[in-house]
């Protein structure tokens, strides 16, 4: 029998974003996408922190209908992003991507291996709220690393 659950992140705050403004203020939300092994996506986001120097969402992104097993061979994209004015582009501010760790010994794969260590964490323990504190990549480059 096959039970179909949901991943529950709570995105609780970030520190020391990069803020263009004189005032340091940012218009921020996050940004999560789940990618199963099908290619199938699930995006949630938070609500627009408008004008705050200190990022603290306190928010859950819920991903539902997906199945344990289908977790094992997925990956968790999670960005943040200054909203922009209407017509402009959202600026990216930082990202991380949790999935399953690769060893090798070629420092590119160092991301992977880091970011790999949480997701597995998670997946370990099922059911319990898991208290992980991530470093944002300042590039999308990790996102590339599919």
């Amino acid at each position: 029998m096959t039970i179909i659950g949901q991943l529950n992140v709570m995105i609780i705050g970030a520190k020391n974003l990069p803020s263009l403004k004189p005032d340091g203020t940012l218009n921020s939300f996050v940004k999560g996408c789940l990618i199963l092994p099908d290619n199938r996506q699930l995006k949630q986001k938070t609500p627009v922190l408008k004008k705050k120097s200190c990022q603290q969402w306190n928010h859950q992104l819920v991903f539902s209908d997906v199945l344990l097993c289908e977790l094992l061979d997925s990956c968790l994209d999670i960005t943040v992003w200054d909203h922009a004015a209407f017509g402009l582009t959202d600026r990216f501010l930082g990202g991380v991507r949790l999935e399953r760790g690769i060893l090798s010994t070629d420092s590119r794969d160092m991301v992977e291996v880091a970011s790999g260590q949480p997701w597995q964490n998670i997946l370990r323990r099922p059911n319990t709220w898991n208290d992980i504190t991530l470093v944002l990549h300042p590039n999308m480059e990790f996102l590339m690393k599919t």
